[in-house]
């Protein structure tokens, strides 16, 4: 192979051999880079921002949730307290009364009366007034949920998974 490679080059001028090592040593290289090392940075910073997002808005959220317990127990006088929970048709009544049951993919019971909900495209200001009436009224609390924006400004698409408040 190496006899081959030396004939080869030996057969070629002397500015055809300067031109084939400027090629492998020179355009090679940038290529490798342009085409793989730089995508693969930039992906790693979206990733990086998204990370961020995602972090900043879970945030966002525990101090929306930490807020409104602390206006609930405040105010224990002023919101009826339901020991019970409502099971899922009152839970979808309570959809319905916000607006958000067209948006509502999946609305199932568990095994455990665990709640599982899905909402797709919804507007963001109404998941989150829906959420703060969740807790105190019907019986459940938020065990565990998951809200991602999506290509349409102001809109989301959440998962909660609600249990029977203890």
């Amino acid at each position: 192979m190496t006899l081959r490679l030396a004939e080869l080059l030996l057969a070629l001028s002397a500015n055809e051999r300067r031109l084939l090592a400027i090629l492998c040593g020179l355009v090679l290289p940038l290529a490798v880079i342009f085409l793989w090392v730089l995508p693969l940075a930039d992906r790693g910073a979206a990733a990086q921002r998204d990370l961020s997002t995602a972090r900043a808005l879970m945030v966002w959220v525990t101090h929306r949730i930490e807020e409104s317990a602390a206006l609930v127990d405040g105010q224990t006088n002023a919101i009826p307290k339901n020991g019970a929970p409502v099971g899922l048709s009152g839970i979808e009544k309570g959809l319905n009364e916000a607006g958000l049951r067209p948006y509502v993919t999946r609305l199932a019971g568990r095994d455990d009366g665990a709640v599982e909900l899905v909402i797709e495209d919804a507007p963001f200001a109404t998941v989150t007034a829906w959420t703060s009436a969740v807790r105190p009224v019907w019986g459940y609390r938020i065990v565990s949920f998951h809200i991602q924006r999506t290509d349409r400004a102001g809109q989301v698409a959440a998962e909660f998974l609600l249990g029977e408040t203890p």
